[in-house]
């Protein structure tokens, strides 16, 4: 075999190969692409269950003293299912970072979902039995907490994370806790198309979960004449957040 055979055998080897190749990077593609939009489709599936979750609970749990022991083990049982897909979310999105810039925020920010998963986590651990709550040590003082005009009570802890979510946000130099999420994400489709709505399905389960807390705290309390004014602000401020969260969640729209 001379040497202008040899080259041209080479020549078709690397052909087939790099054609072999270039086969391998579109069938790998053409997964990743499938896998980002099974998982984009299932974050959406789980915003869209977490709103749904909460619609139910604010409808419910206003009424709860006209309920079965049945109805409000039916209530309690899709509050413990929020409660685990919001623990479920947060792990997922911890890696988005606020930045430096926002070292103070970060702060007010992190304070304030603790707290309130901590208030959830004591709210899903309750019981009703023979007309009564329990499950946890102190109901009255957990309700009493909650109720509180401090800087852990619900009142603040939910003004601050509704404020943190508005589109032009003092807490944020006018800007919302989303669209500094959506400046970090935009360059990178895979990961916005799953991390924005898990992390809008986590923000929108923690708000709606803060509101049927201080419901709770109110039923617990005996003041029944604050509820429906507590359960008409609360639907209020969540349509809000879905009009705030809406363009960041159809990522089509923002990239």
């Amino acid at each position: 075999m001379n040497q202008a055979e040899v080259a041209d055998m080479l020549e078709d080897s690397l052909q087939i190969l790099t054609g072999s190749a270039q086969d391998v990077i579109e069938r790998e593609n053409s997964k990743r692409a499938l896998l980002t939009a099974t998982s984009a489709a299932a974050a959406l599936a789980h915003l869209s269950a977490v709103v749904g979750i909460v619609g139910f609970a604010m409808d419910q749990i206003g009424s709860v003293s006209a309920k079965t022991t049945a109805q409000l083990d039916e209530v309690q049982d899709k509050l413990r299912t929020l409660d685990n897909k919001i623990d479920d979310f947060t792990r997922k999105v911890s890696d988005l970072k606020l930045g430096q810039q926002y070292l103070r925020q970060v702060i007010l920010y992190g304070r304030d979902e603790q707290r309130l998963r901590n208030v959830l986590d004591t709210l899903a651990r309750m019981k009703f039995s023979n007309g009564q709550y329990k499950g946890i040590d102190d109901i009255q003082g957990w309700a009493d907490s909650v109720l509180s005009h401090g800087s852990d009570g619900i009142n603040s802890v939910l003004f601050n994370l509704l404020e943190m979510v508005k589109p032009r946000s003092s807490i944020f130099g006018g800007k919302s806790l989303f669209e500094i999420y959506h400046q970090q994400l935009k360059g990178h489709l895979e990961q916005y198309s799953i991390k924005m709505r898990l992390k809008a399905a986590q923000i929108y389960g923690l708000i709606g979960s803060g509101y049927r807390a201080w419901i709770r705290a109110l039923l617990i309390k005996g003041r029944d004449g604050d509820i429906l004014t507590t359960v008409q602000a609360g639907k209020s401020k969540l349509k809000d957040v879905c009009q705030s969260m809406k363009k960041y969640v159809d990522y089509e729209k923002v990239l």
